[in-house]
Parts: structure tokens; sequence; C-alpha cells
């Protein structure tokens, strides 16, 4: 068996990762403005934290920001206005960083500031959508087309691994987040919680490491869908929203899951035909 491929993996068929990413992104934002359409009192806590910095007609850029989403989702599910349509999309986030999560960085985890939801889920869905624009812009060369879909999959596997290795590097450096966190895995059922918030962590280490080296990706992306699926299993529960009408829920791992599939699927090596494999040996066999 030839482990090259494993080891250091050429990324293929990288226009089906983006496709992914992008009707995957899409759906997860898409719940926020639908759900707004049903419960009225989201647009008012939004233009509540507008009015908190100054602006204009709160409720109107409130009600604005939402119908953006709504509309960009369903061009980026439709395949229409791509790159007009996430720049929409990163414009709104941009802004709700500024008036919802500024200063705080984790909307997840031990480390989240209670009631205060940071900007790490608004910053994987913009390394998502910017990925997604890079690849869509209309260049004028299919040479310059495919290196701008090669660079936009670069931006959602960096710019995802990047957001997510914060949270097992501050982990480290908090040994008492560690026993708590273990001593909560043992209270719920799970043996030697303490040597499994270890090796979860270890793993995430090393899905990092996989990814920005690009070597070994399909282990070091399998590591980190098992430990942030086991998340959403343990941690989060059933709840979907990390900000906005909710805290703490499932669309945060789930959009770090999506881009962490996406670079998995475009890195897994391709399948090689026993006929294909004996050609060289053949040829070599020839050649002697």
């Amino acid at each position: 068996m030839d482990l090259a491929p494993w080891i250091a993996p050429t990324p293929r068929a990288q226009a089906r990762s983006l496709d992914l990413v992008r009707w995957g992104t899409a759906l997860v934002l898409l719940t926020h403005p639908l759900h707004a359409l049903v419960y009225r009192e989201d647009a008012s806590q939004l233009a509540d934290a507008i009015a908190d910095h100054g602006l204009p007609a709160p409720l109107v850029l409130a009600w604005g920001a939402l119908l953006v989403q709504l509309a960009a989702s369903g061009l980026l599910l439709a395949g229409r206005f791509v790159w007009q349509a996430c720049a929409a999309h990163l414009a709104v986030l941009a802004l709700g960083i500024w008036i919802l999560h500024w200063p705080d960085w984790y909307a997840a985890g031990g480390a989240v500031t209670e009631g205060h939801p940071g900007a790490e889920f608004s910053a994987v869905l913009m390394a998502a959508l910017g990925g997604v624009l890079v690849s869509r812009l209309p260049w004028r060369s299919d040479e310059t087309r495919a290196r701008a879909v090669r660079h936009g999959l670069d931006l959602v596997r960096i710019g995802a691994v990047l957001v997510m290795v914060t949270h097992p590097l501050h982990l480290i450096t908090d040994l008492e987040g560690v026993r708590d966190f273990g001593e909560g895995l043992e209270a719920r059922g799970f043996p030697c919680g303490v040597v499994l918030v270890c090796t979860l962590t270890a793993l995430q280490l090393l899905g990092a490491v996989a990814f920005l080296t690009r070597r070994l990706v399909v282990p070091g992306a399998l590591g980190m869908l098992f430990v942030h699926g086991m998340g959403m299993i343990v941690h989060h529960h059933l709840r979907w929203f990390a900000v906005g009408p909710g805290d703490e829920g499932n669309e945060f791992p789930a959009m770090l899951m999506l881009c962490f599939f996406a670079v998995m699927i475009a890195h897994w090596p391709a399948r090689q035909s026993a006929t294909a494999a004996a050609r060289p040996r053949r040829e070599a066999d020839a050649g002697a």
C-alpha cells in the first residue's frame, strides 16, 4: 500500500468541497433570519445593541441586516450571484462583531464570557465565506480560476483550524479547567475524565498541525470531527444557536465540522485501480 497520498495528499475536486461549504454555510446562516421572522424579539434585541453604539434607526438596521442574511443565504443555496452574496454576508458579520461580540473571542466552552458570546463563530463563518468568495470572483483565465479555487479551500482550511485551535491552547494553560472538565465528564458517566480531556485536546492539537502543514490531513480531520461530534452530544445537547437567540449551541461546532469535512474529502486520496497500479511495474519490467 502506498502511504504517500495519505501522508502528503494532493487536493482534488476542490470546487466540489467549496460547494459543500457554500451550501452548509448558507443553511447555518439562514436559521437566524428565519428565527427572527417567527420571534420578533430577536430583531428588537439586535436593535437595542445597535442603539447602544449610537447608530441611527436601529430597528431598521436590525431588520435590514436580517433580510440581507435571508436574501444572501438564498442566493448561495441557488448558486446565483455567489461572490456578491458572500460579500453581503461578510459585511453583516463584520458589523455584528463590532456591535455584538467585541472584544470577547470565545462563543463556546469554559472561557466564554457569560451572557456575551465572542467573535469566534463569526470568524469561522467569515473564513468559509471568504474561501467561497475568492473561488467565485470573475477571474478571466481558467488557470487563474483554478488557482483561486485552490486558495479558497486553503482559506477555509487554515481559517477554520486557527479558530478551533484557540480552545485546546487555552485549555493546556488552565490545569484547573482541565480537572473541572474531566470531573464533569466523569459525572456524566465517562471513565477517566481527565485522561479523556487530555486525549481530546491532543487530537485537536495534532489535527491543527496536520491542517497547517497539510500532512496527514485525513487522519487529522477525522480526529477533529470525532472531538467536535462528541462535543455536540455531550456539551451542546440539542441547542442550536451559539449567538443571538441562544448560547453555546450546536451551530458553532457544526460549522467547524463542515469545514473540516470539506477539507478532508478534498484531500482523500483517489482510488487507484489494480490495472493502473500494475502499469508502472510492467513498464519497469519492460525497461529492465
